[in-house]
């Protein structure tokens, strides 16, 4: 099954590539055809002269880097500046993370409260990793 925004389905992707390839039709009356656009026909033309029918399945959209991820030593550091004290606000921890971060502070506040999972700590004391991690998409966080 093709994701939502897709232009084709595998089975049109396969349909454009054959016309192209096999039958000869330009890659620009192939897109007029398919309503899709010169790269995009030419993309599905390339992948199936590479990959063949696998070519025409859908792929991840996934990064495959994340160059703006915290490094793991400032994680670390966070972590344990998060679990010494009970529960700084937002300000505080902005003023004490300032040490390891510089005047500018981090890049994103908003993804400090996810670092304690990613070095697989718990973010207060009390709290097991379960609960601290909670049971998923829209799932509440319970202290055993």
């Amino acid at each position: 099954m093709s994701h939502a925004n897709a232009a084709l389905t595998p089975r049109q992707r396969l349909r454009i590539a054959l016309l192209i390839i096999d039958e000869g039709w330009t890659i620009a009356a192939a897109a007029d055809y398919f309503r899709v656009s010169w790269p995009t026909a030419a993309k599905w033309a390339r992948r199936y002269v590479e990959l063949g029918e696998a070519g025409m399945a859908d792929r991840s959209s996934r990064p495959h880097t994340h160059p703006n991820k915290t490094p793991q030593h400032l994680v670390k550091k966070i972590v344990h500046l998060r679990m010494e004290t009970s529960r700084p606000g937002p300000d505080r921890r902005t003023r004490r993370s300032a040490r390891f971060h510089g005047p500018r502070g981090p890049d994103s506040l908003s993804t400090e409260p996810a670092l304690p999972c990613r070095c697989d700590a718990v973010a207060h004391r009390g709290t097991d990793a379960a609960a601290a991690r909670g049971s998923g998409h829209g799932g509440l966080a319970h202290a055993a």
